[in-house]
């Protein structure tokens, strides 16, 4: 109710006036118990129709496709926090980064979600409620590439239920009605944690980077950025310079997923060193022969016959 008279009246009362009509206005919402049957009764010159129920996410301009992109969006954002967090910490789990997930942390991400909306995702949301002013109607962008960066960052967070997260899994969440990512769900995908720290080590050529270092930086950045988070008491600024922090260091994030595939992927040659190592020992210390006793020929050309032997 303080919604109807204290933004949707003056709003709508103030366009009739700029127009030079009278006030008259048809409110459409949806069937949901926010919205008491009272609402009819409030104004003379505003008459309230409710949708049919079950309805709305047919027919709700905001239902076709927006909740759908906002949620991939939240989704991926949830994804980075996990991975920058383990990242930062090695030692740390997926079920110990959920758990210091807060609520503020959950509304800070949907207000980033909802600001990375793109205007042409807003407006095609219109084309089936007024086709008119949807301009170049390419469907709804974003949704696939948010899919991607999902299962890129899942994959990279490592563990079962992550390295072998599946598109169609990441759009079956994003599109059905469940709670993002519920303690239960990660209890079950957090079961085996990632052992990347006892990687056999590659002799590669001295680097300037290290997993350790790499650590050390993301975590003076996430406590730069939970700083910001606490002491600006400007959310939408607070958010801003938390994304640029984010945005600065991504050529250090890729810089280091690449590390962590090389540590995962060692070079052929490194099967081949203990080989070829072993060769001069084995000179040294023969070994009894292998050979079988059929393989043994007696020679035909001393020079020294023994006695009794036949003569040609």
């Amino acid at each position: 109710m303080e919604w109807f008279h204290q933004c949707f009246i003056p709003e709508v009362k103030n366009y009739f006036e700029q127009e030079g009509l009278p006030f008259k206005a048809l409110l459409i919402i949806d069937t949901a118990p926010g919205h008491p049957d009272s609402v009819c009764y409030e104004d003379e010159n505003v008459e309230v129709v409710f949708l049919p129920p079950n309805t709305t996410s047919l027919l709700q301009p905001l239902d076709q496709d927006i909740i759908r992109c906002v949620k991939a969006t939240y989704t991926r954002l949830v994804f980075d926090r996990i991975r920058s967090a383990i990242d930062a910490d090695p030692n740390l789990d997926v079920m110990q980064c959920w758990k210091s997930f807060t609520i503020a942390d959950a509304i800070t991400f949907i207000k980033a979600a909802v600001d990375e909306l793109k205007p042409e995702t807003v407006n095609a949301c219109w084309k089936n409620l007024w086709s008119e002013v949807v301009i170049y109607f390419k469907g709804f962008p974003g949704i696939d590439g948010e899919v991607r960066k999902i299962i890129d960052a899942a994959r990279q967070v490592g563990g079962e239920g992550f390295v072998d997260m599946l598109e169609e899994e990441v759009k079956e969440h994003i599109e059905g009605h469940r709670e993002v990512l519920t303690s239960e769900e990660l209890e079950e995908l957090g079961k085996s944690s990632p052992e990347e720290d006892e990687e056999e080590e590659t002799e590669e050529e001295p680097a300037m980077w290290t997993k350790e270092k790499f650590a050390e930086v993301f975590r003076v950045a996430q406590t730069l950025k939970d700083k910001v988070m606490e002491y600006d008491p400007r959310m939408e600024r607070s958010i801003k310079v938390t994304c640029m922090i984010t945005e600065a260091l991504q050529p250090l994030q890729q810089h280091f997923d690449e590390l962590k595939k090389k540590k995962q992927q060692l070079p052929i040659t490194t099967f081949f060193q203990k080989v070829s190592a072993e060769k001069p020992s084995a000179i040294k210390d023969p070994h009894p022969s292998t050979l079988s006793a059929h393989e043994v020929q007696p020679s035909t050309s001393s020079s020294v016959d023994e006695p009794g032997s036949p003569q040609a």
